[in-house]
């Protein structure tokens, strides 16, 4: 599998600093949603590939939202071998998450001071679901 055209876009990034200034406890949650595209020329060994992750940050006492956090991760993916390309699905998923990751910690203003976002994503899994979703669509014959 040939990965390639890969990109971050961030669509919200947004913090509430006055709960983050109490240094409050919080529950972070995040979502995944995958999306497939077929190729625009009409390659049936070619497709659009991305992962949405999406952060909520919420204040136990109040139940309200100090960080919003909402990435976009895309590629192109050209499908080569049923056997091989595992490790390749599963190396785009990290590198999505490291770039959700990275993004927000560089990114992040400096009265923020949170650790990483999402400890431990299932990545191995999410690369499954990718490897099946590719295997329903008649990418792998």
């Amino acid at each position: 599998m040939k990965v390639y055209n890969a990109n971050l876009k961030v669509y919200r990034f947004d913090f509430n600093i006055d709960i983050l200034k109490t240094k409050p406890l919080l529950n972070i949650k995040y979502e995944i949603v995958m999306e497939l595209y077929p190729a625009s020329d009409g390659k049936k060994d070619a497709c659009k590939y991305g992962l949405r992750i999406a952060t909520h940050c919420i204040e136990i006492n109040s139940n309200k939202e100090a960080v919003g956090y909402l990435s976009e991760y895309f590629s192109d993916f050209v499908i080569e071998n049923l056997l091989l390309d595992f490790p390749h699905i599963n190396r785009f998923v990290e590198n999505a998450f490291l770039n959700h990751e990275n993004y927000f910690q560089e990114n992040k203003p400096k009265e923020v001071i949170l650790g990483n976002l999402i400890v431990n994503p299932n990545v191995n899994q999410i690369a499954e679901n990718i490897f099946a979703q590719l295997k329903k669509e008649g990418y792998y014959n």
